[in-house]
Parts: C-alpha cells; structure tokens; sequence
C-alpha cells in the first residue's frame, strides 16, 4: 500500500498536466468502475485543485458508460 500511495502522491505533483486535469481523471476512473471506496477519496479533490461544477458534471459524463438499454444517456 506504501508504494501504491507513492505512486500516487507523484502522479499528483505539477508537471506537464495541470493538477486540476489530473484530479478530474482520478474521479473519472472510480466513477466507470463503480468503486466507493475510490469515489470517496477522489471526490473532494478536483474542486480543491480549481476545477468548478461544470468540470466535474463534464468529467463524470465523460467517465459514464454511453446509453445502453438498462441505462439511458443523460449526458
């Protein structure tokens, strides 16, 4: 679990993408598995890192499986 928050730590520092775009994929990726765990850790991040409602509502639609029978596109 040690090298598994390392890597992540440094997935999160600055560089050629923005904090913000790196925050919003890390929210994205639990949101297509269904993960809470993950959800609930990532959720607060995006918005601490400058991204604003719209970001987050485009991110998530951009994570949400396209229409299918069970489930309508709402995005």
């Amino acid at each position: 679990m040690r090298a598994f928050w390392s890597l992540t730590n440094l997935a999160a520092l600055g560089g050629t993408i923005h904090v913000e775009f790196k925050e919003l994929s890390a929210i994205a990726v639990p949101l297509t598995r269904q993960c809470p765990y993950c959800i609930d850790i990532h959720s607060g991040n995006p918005c601490r890192a400058g991204a604003g409602d719209a970001e987050m509502v485009e991110a998530t639609c951009q994570a949400s499986p396209r229409e299918s029978p069970a489930s309508p596109a709402v995005c």
